[in-house]
């Protein structure tokens, strides 16, 4: 199956649309090999899965079936026939059939809310980086409420090619906290295995326009996922390190290069923001120094990225308007 073509920077609804389509084709393809390859003698319900095949090429689907679906190839790798099974059956759940519904979905890593053994399926997934292990932890439900009000709050600051883009490659959204007393505290998370959601903390305070661009900042990751399809920007090795526009400690350049994509996103949503007259003059203020931070970032990404950065050719599809644009406001090369 072939990528699908990097269109222009802009977010939209028919981007989102169409990579979320691509990711749900290649996602069914899978799904119907796993229920082939269980004839082997795999115990399983393979009708129920190749049903979950039909429906994922059909409409969209709940991040569930990417998170389920996910531990079952890690488990099939690993050649673990207790968790292969365990991982087919939850596949095998008619729940999951189901669209996610019209509206953004805010919900927390509790079972309530993503299924049966659904918050330690969601936590294995996103824990995913053994040298900073995950650490967060559900919202109550006073705080999932309000956390729900914030988000409706801070998507209306958007742009309305932003809000309709995030609402299909990422139609949930996991709230979280994180662990009191944590020097360095959970911001937020993205995964191709976890498609049509990402995760935020919304356990500590932020201003609308800050929970705004951090939501376009996650959603821009997603973006760059289905232009990829999950697979590199770049062909650099994990094992090298390099200075992080983004993180304290020394990144793969894979992250770099996702930053620094995700920073061109960023600027596009608050230069959207500042040039819509919705804001007051606190939030312009926060704005323009945002901006500002996010220009001088992605700069210092760039950089980076000129000098080590060996892009994959979905990298470089995926990089050509982002650099274009940034360019066009003075930013990079």
């Amino acid at each position: 199956m072939s990528l699908p073509p990097a269109p222009g920077f802009a977010p939209s609804a028919a981007r989102g649309a169409a990579l979320d389509a691509a990711v749900r084709a290649r996602l069914a393809e899978s799904l119907d090999a796993i229920a082939d390859s269980a004839e082997d003698g795999i115990p399983c319900d393979r009708d129920a899965i190749r049903a979950l095949g039909r429906a994922v090429a059909a409409h969209p689907v709940r991040s569930a079936v990417m998170v389920r679906y996910t531990e079952a190839v890690t488990a099939v790798t690993a050649e673990d026939l207790p968790a292969t099974e365990a991982a087919l059956a939850a596949l095998a759940d008619p729940a999951l059939r189901a669209p996610p519904g019209p509206a953004l979905r805010v919900m927390t890593l509790r079972d309530a809310d993503l299924g049966p053994g659904g918050a330690d399926a969601y936590r294995r997934v996103m824990d995913d980086d053994p040298e900073t292990p995950l650490a967060v932890l559900p919202l109550e439900e006073p705080a999932l409420r309000a956390a729900s009000a914030r988000v409706g709050d801070a998507i209306a600051l958007l742009d309305d090619g932003f809000a309709e883009e995030i609402g299909a490659v990422a139609p949930e959204i996991l709230a979280v906290r994180g662990r009191p007393g944590d020097r360095i505290q959970f911001d937020g998370a993205t995964s191709f295995h976890l498609w049509g959601c990402f995760a935020l903390n919304l356990g500590r305070p932020r201003h609308p326009i800050e929970l705004a661009t951090a939501i376009a900042h996650e959603s821009g990751h997603a973006v760059l996922f289905g232009l990829t399809m999950g697979g590199p920007v770049v062909a650099n090795p994990d094992g090298e390190r390099y200075a992080s526009p983004l993180r304290e400690d020394a990144r793969p350049m894979e992250g770099i290069a996702h930053a620094t994509w995700v920073l061109a996103r960023m600027h596009l949503a608050v230069s959207g923001m500042l040039g819509s007259g919705r804001l007051d003059a606190t939030g312009r203020a926060i704005a323009a120094q945002s901006l500002q931070s996010i220009a001088r970032d992605y700069a210092a990404g760039l950089s980076v990225m000129a000098r080590h950065a060996r892009l994959t050719e979905a990298g470089a599809a995926a990089f050509a308007p982002a650099e274009a644009y940034m360019a066009s406001q003075g930013i990079g090369r």
